[in-house]
């Protein structure tokens, strides 16, 4: 029993890297057809220069990543979207990180045609809880700027977890305006790595259950169910059972 344990937590423990870049400003592939996207993302600034807190964090579809930037109401306490033409914004989401310092209080939306919008952060909405929705009539513009004014919570950085734009299209079917750049092509690719792993893990706990029970899948259920909203993936086979992110790639939680 002891050496299926250590064999389980070994498979289940490992963490792949994460390729550390220092870049301030980050752009799109090129080959990106010619439609509505994100051509490059700015910011005043981020903190200890780590990949970490980059900037595109707040645009990689990963909501386990953020944002960390400049004290808020400073001149860098801001974030920008450039678009690759002027695209008609119907809806930014915002995403508050997941934590209890950094949160924002007040913000500026700013476009490129010279149009802002001073927002308050509901302080039910921080921590990742509620995401806050803006709405507009399809403000034509080639970027889309938020600059964090003040915080709840820490004023030493800005924070945000991760920022979505919206447009409409002619038959009025709303399209999130995405970044594709090299960093959300790693994203995909560790994701795609987590999935691997876990059918091999999936395998690996069937064959060795079966070793010491010849009949053990016949008598227990296999299972795996997927979170969307938390985006993770749990699988059991009785008395084993793990849950993994597809978001860091690793293990959340496990039972023997």
């Amino acid at each position: 029993m002891y050496s299926l344990v250590t064999v389980f937590l070994a498979v289940f423990l490992f963490e792949p890297s994460l390729k550390k870049t220092g870049e301030l400003s980050s752009t799109a592939d090129s080959n990106i057809p010619s439609v509505c996207h994100i051509q490059a993302i700015d910011a005043g600034g981020y903190r200890f220069n780590t990949h970490w807190y980059q900037p595109v964090n707040a645009f990689d579809g990963n909501y386990g990543t953020n944002w960390l930037g400049p004290k808020p109401g400073s001149q860098d306490a801001w974030i920008k979207a450039t678009f690759n033409k002027p695209c008609p914004v119907t809806r930014i989401r915002l995403w508050d990180r997941m934590s209890t310092n950094h949160n924002p209080s007040r913000i500026r939306v700013s476009f490129s045609n010279g149009e802002e919008q001073i927002v308050s952060f509901p302080v039910s909405y921080t921590q990742g809880r509620t995401p806050l929705d803006l709405t507009f009539e399809g403000i034509l513009s080639r970027y889309v700027r938020i600059e964090i004014l003040a915080n709840y919570t820490d004023p030493a950085a800005s924070a945000m977890n991760e920022i979505e734009i919206f447009l409409r299209d002619q038959d009025g079917v709303e399209k999130q305006i995405k970044y594709q750049g090299k960093e959300v092509h790693a994203l995909l690719q560790r994701q795609e790595e987590s999935r691997k792993r876990i059918e091999e893990t999936q395998s690996h706990i069937r064959q060795l259950r079966a070793a010491f029970d010849p009949q053990a899948t016949k008598r227990y259920r296999n299972r795996i169910q997927e979170n969307k909203a938390d985006r993770t993936v749990s699988f059991s086979m009785a008395p084993w059972s793990l849950t993994w992110s597809l978001i860091s790639g690793v293990g959340c939680s496990a039972s023997i």
